[in-house]
């Protein structure tokens, strides 16, 4: 009975002490989910809005290299081609027996180059003779490519999946080489294209974001990226920028279409003292403000006194203290956290992202 009662005991505390260590680990494992941004120093950053028409980003007009009757007119305004698709043709029957004579003239050639070789290598030929032959063999012989590449150039194909924008001509005209017959665009990638002053472009190296407005699309107000700006001004004295746009974003933004965009600078440049972070990343503790500061080697949090911050009217803080630029602080959650706790980020967006929509 006593031996009984013991090993009752025994596993009592086996099970105890088992159950402490679990608590244990239970509690050194305990991650918060917190959310974060990153600091940004304050700058006197402007914006300014320009006018702008949103375009394809590839268009060509496609012509013949060689002229005569259009014989097939094979695409409508509108239709979808793919690359390599044949759009028109022109009769080619004259290009045939062009092609026909040359093949014969340089077969011709190329046999007597073929004899004469001989007989220059057997020392019975002068050598200018030799040389006259093998010229009119070359002669021949572009002639039969030219010949052929004609009738190749008789079919206009497509250089590029897209729509047929505009048909220029009608079938069965007589056209001319190099004389436009259809408009070929691709809207997979739009770019919209805005002109701004010779005053203004003196800002480009301190442009920062590009952001395009709908306003017949609902005030629909979506990224840009830049892709070029013209060296030299126009006639105008204006110089064009040209910025890429994601279409996937919406299907609804179509060529043609107005935007107005808001470009983001820095005049001058010029640093104010602080940083930007959304206020709530502000906690109190007896009439000291702080933040959680994320330390990512560690995946840990660490309190830093705020010296003095300002709420601003877009629900920022301007925040001193002794931070760093790009610094990683919790905004999210914490209220739930303890000095050098570990934390999981659901998500990061930079502090001057409000909306996180960029």
């Amino acid at each position: 009975m006593k031996r009984s009662q013991i090993f009752i005991v025994a596993l009592g505390i086996i099970a105890l002490t088992q159950s402490c260590k679990n608590d244990k680990e239970i509690k050194k494992e305990n991650v918060r989910f917190v959310k974060a941004e990153n600091l940004q120093k304050n700058t006197k950053d402007k914006s300014k809005a320009f006018s702008a028409f949103v375009k394809e980003s590839k268009e060509s007009d496609l012509a013949f290299r060689v002229g005569g009757p259009l014989k097939e007119l094979k695409v409508e305004e509108g239709m979808y081609v793919k690359k390599g698709q044949i759009l028109a043709c022109i009769d080619d029957r004259d290009y045939i027996i062009n092609l026909k004579a040359a093949k014969a003239q340089f077969e011709q050639r190329k046999g007597e180059y073929e004899r004469f070789q001989k007989l220059f290598e057997q020392k019975s030929l002068p050598a200018n003779t030799k040389d006259q032959v093998e010229a009119a063999y070359k002669l021949a012989k572009a002639n039969y490519e030219k010949a052929k590449n004609a009738l190749n150039d008789t079919k206009l194909t497509a250089p590029f999946s897209g729509y047929i924008h505009t048909r220029y001509v009608e079938n069965f005209e007589n056209v001319n080489p190099g004389e436009n017959i259809v408009n070929l665009i691709d809207i997979k990638k739009l770019e919209v294209v805005l002109s701004v002053s010779e005053s203004f472009i003196q800002y480009q190296k301190s442009f920062k974001d590009f952001r395009c407005e709908f306003k017949q699309l609902g005030g629909l107000n979506i990224p840009a990226k830049l892709k070029e700006i013209n060296k030299k001004a126009k006639e105008s004295h204006l110089y064009e920028i040209k910025l890429s746009i994601d279409p996937d974003v919406t299907k609804r933004i179509k060529p043609g279409m107005t935007t107005t965009v808001y470009i983001s600078f820095c005049d001058k440049c010029e640093e104010t003292k602080g940083f930007l972070i959304s206020s709530n990343a502000v906690w109190n503790n007896e009439n000291k403000n702080y933040v959680w500061s994320y330390n990512s080697s560690t995946k840990t949090v660490h309190k830093k006194q705020v010296k003095s911050f300002e709420i601003l009217n877009n629900g920022m803080a301007l925040i001193n203290g002794n931070f760093r630029n790009n610094e990683t602080i919790i905004t999210a959650g914490t209220s739930y956290l303890i000095e050098g706790q570990k934390v999981k980020i659901l998500g990061s967006k930079s502090a001057t992202n409000v909306g996180g929509q960029i």
